[in-house]
């Protein structure tokens, strides 16, 4: 694949949560356009065989299993890198889906989407970051959510992690400007992923996971610090600022579905978490 100006040729990525989904597409986008890939992954068997599927780019391609949310692990891995190559880009993609309501959810559960979602792209920021400052260079491409454009409803944990992902990306680029370490949060609408559960659940307009790597860079490429991909995303982000009504109606249409998706009405909603909390 040729790219116009060839930013990722000859390039050292690490991709996190690449066994599978926007990971593993960015990954093999990646590979495609001449650079040379970490992928790493929670899960050992899943990241071995993403990387197996991927052996025609010899040995530009590199898999291992890897936890984000272990701070220790993750400054070990980047350090073992570092002695082999320096790390260009670091895409922080690895996280978990989360649904339902605020009020009767664990403090437990909350405490697992915060630790992988956040914790995990903090995690792989501060890894990296003191190899980048010395160096003056490198790209860090953090990957959030359309949940970090609008507050999707039913959805409040998993949209404070990405909104936070989100908030702490925009504020990095004004910190690592001086040091000429460019930053890119990237909010994805609807991508096809093991996010949906049962592939029936994949929504009709959700884009590949290569179509979305090859979205995340060319927007990369552009010098994108916000970077919505795919249409609904695009067409959201530009209505929080020309349209936010239509946002609005929007959203409230989104928690009417999910409601009577799972065969409730508003007010079997409100009497069930009544019930839930005694």
């Amino acid at each position: 694949m040729k790219n116009g100006n060839e930013l990722f040729r000859d390039k050292v990525c690490v991709v996190t949560g690449a066994g599978s989904g926007i990971g593993l597409g960015i990954t093999r986008q990646l590979l495609l356009r001449g650079a040379t890939v970490y992928m790493v992954g929670r899960t050992e068997k899943k990241i071995l065989a993403a990387g197996e599927s991927l052996t025609e780019f010899g040995d530009k391609v590199h898999a291992e299993q890897l936890n984000v949310t272990d701070d220790d692990a993750f400054r070990s891995f980047i350090a073992r890198v570092e002695k082999t190559h320096p790390v260009d880009y670091i895409f922080n993609n690895a996280g978990v889906g989360w649904g339902g309501f605020f009020a009767t959810e664990s403090i437990d559960n909350i405490r697992k989407v915060i630790d992988a979602n956040l914790y995990g792209v903090i995690h792989g920021i501060q890894a990296v970051l003191p190899y980048m400052l010395k160096r003056e260079s490198g790209h860090i491409v953090n990957i959030a959510s359309l949940a970090a454009i609008v507050p999707l409803p039913l959805q409040s944990v998993y949209v404070a992690s990405k909104c936070a992902v989100r908030g702490l990306t925009e504020c990095l680029r004004y910190e690592l400007a001086p040091f000429n370490i460019k930053v890119t949060v990237v909010c994805p609408a609807e991508v096809a992923t093991e996010i949906f559960g049962d592939p029936k659940n994949i929504p009709p307009g959700a884009i590949s996971i290569d179509q979305a790597g090859i979205e995340i860079l060319d927007g990369i490429e552009q010098g994108k610090i916000v970077l919505p991909i795919v249409d609904t995303a695009r067409r959201i982000y530009r209505d929080t600022k020309e349209n936010p009504e239509a946002n609005e109606q929007f959203l409230l249409q989104m928690f009417n579905h999910t409601l009577t998706g799972g065969g409730m009405t508003v007010k079997q909603f409100h009497d069930r978490v009544i019930e839930q909390i005694g």
